[in-house]
């Protein structure tokens, strides 16, 4: 079966915000270690304090399952902020904060602030999701990571 480059691309863009789902229910055996993942700047080493932590929270688990280890503990006191989801957000609300929080006027292009090694696949998936790059200079880098993916969503 042959592909076109854009299905491919669209086909790797999903693969990779599905992994820690799939990563999350592999994980769910009675030692289940907890879905977290070091975030490192771009041009940053290994060695430096991390950019951050990304956790993926279990809503509900069968009873038994230690999930909470050392990792997790070190990883939440190290953080200085912690950002969950909300229950129960009426989507007007959510879309009156995203656009609060998305816009900051000072960004240089969406370009400039991915490492040039990803600046092509960027511009395949603007292209795929008929995304004006204009349309995103001011808009926060994750605020664009999760807008592409909602229009690349809607079209499949």
């Amino acid at each position: 079966m042959h592909t076109s480059p854009s299905t491919s691309l669209h086909a790797r863009f999903f693969a990779i915000l599905l992994l820690p789902l799939a990563l999350l229910l592999a994980g769910c055996g009675s030692n289940a270690e907890p879905a977290l993942w070091r975030i490192d700047r771009a041009d940053g080493q290994e060695t430096e304090q991390p950019a951050g932590y990304l956790f993926g929270t279990i809503h509900a688990l069968p009873a038994g399952v230690r999930w909470h280890d050392k990792t997790l503990d070190s990883a939440l006191a190290e953080s200085g902020v912690l950002m969950v989801e909300i229950k129960d957000l009426k989507a007007q609300d959510a879309q009156a904060i995203f656009r609060e929080l998305a816009v900051d006027t000072g960004l240089p292009p969406l370009s400039e602030r991915v490492a040039p090694r990803y600046r092509e696949e960027l511009a395949e998936v603007l292209d795929e999701a008929g995304a004006d790059p204009e349309s995103f200079h001011y808009i926060e880098t994750w605020a664009a990571a999760l807008t592409l993916s909602s229009m690349l969503q809607s079209q499949s």
